[in-house]
């Protein structure tokens, strides 16, 4: 089987070079930017979870993440459901795709998923709490970066796994910040450096990490969250009680005030950006 890490860890070279490349070609003004963006991302950048409230709940209360097939199989021990009907029915329409591509790699089905971020709520698509991880988790070879969502961009037409192209494309940690570079050049000199972290982490687009580690809540550095959402679960959730809420609207509220506290008894910062 092919070994994801392993491609992404000889990749240096190439993807040198090909930033290299980049830089000579770009306009001054351009490859002052590449520059300064490769130095926020060594500098600043971290690996983020977008998470739901019940996800981001369940991994402070259980102290570890469980990513799908973790998931699936302690839903299987209560229930006695078949792990793998448990995955297809959660993963719905992506089943196929993300199956294909764990199940491509060696450990396959050890990968978690996150993007690299240096500011921002991250991706809320996937939920609205964006837990940051520390760098130090990182500093262990077991991670690839890819220039963008593995499931919209290394399948051909044909439903084949492009490996051609992720092996173009996967960068070890040590050189994110040049898979950063490399996806956001195209816009970089329209963007104004104070959208660069919103250019490389969104719901338009992100820089995709896969990595193995089992992540506990030691490794979180903060939890982020867009100040117009928390100002609103703040209010329903600490100073207006008698608004009528939809039961669901209450639920994300009650579930935010429990967030809160867990994420203080474990001295984890909650971020308002």
């Amino acid at each position: 089987m092919v070994d994801l890490f392993e491609i992404a860890a000889k990749n240096r070279d190439a993807l040198e070079a090909r930033f290299s490349a980049l830089l000579t070609s770009a306009s001054t003004d351009l490859a002052g930017s590449l520059e300064r963006l490769a130095d926020a991302v060594l500098n600043h950048g971290r690996v983020s979870v977008n998470m739901r409230p019940m996800s981001l709940l369940s991994f402070l209360v259980l102290g570890f993440h469980q990513n799908i097939y973790e998931w699936s199989r302690s839903r299987g021990e209560e229930s006695g459901k078949p792990a793998e009907e448990i995955i297809r029915e959660k993963l719905g329409d992506f089943y196929a795709k993300r199956i294909a591509f764990d199940r491509y790699f060696e450990k396959g089905e050890t990968f978690r998923y996150g993007a690299l971020n240096i500011g921002g709520p991250g991706a809320t698509v996937y939920g609205d709490y964006c837990t940051i991880l520390q760098d130090r988790m990182f500093y262990d070879p077991e991670i690839a970066y890819l220039r963008s969502d593995s499931l919209k961009t290394y399948f051909k037409a044909d439903g084949a796994l492009d490996e051609a192209l992720l092996r173009e494309d996967a960068a070890p940690h040590s050189h994110r910040h040049v898979c950063a570079c490399l996806k956001c050049a195209p816009e970089l000199s329209a963007t104004a450096a104070a959208g660069w972290s919103a250019l490389l982490c969104s719901n338009s687009g992100f820089v995709e990490a896969v990595f193995s580690a089992q992540t506990t809540r030691g490794d979180v550095e903060a939890v982020r969250i867009d100040s117009s959402q928390y100002r609103e679960l703040f209010q329903y959730g600490f100073e207006n009680f008698r608004e009528k809420l939809t039961d669901e609207r209450r639920n994300l509220v009650e579930a935010f005030v429990l967030i809160k506290r867990l994420l203080r008894q474990n001295n984890i910062p909650l971020e308002v950006v």
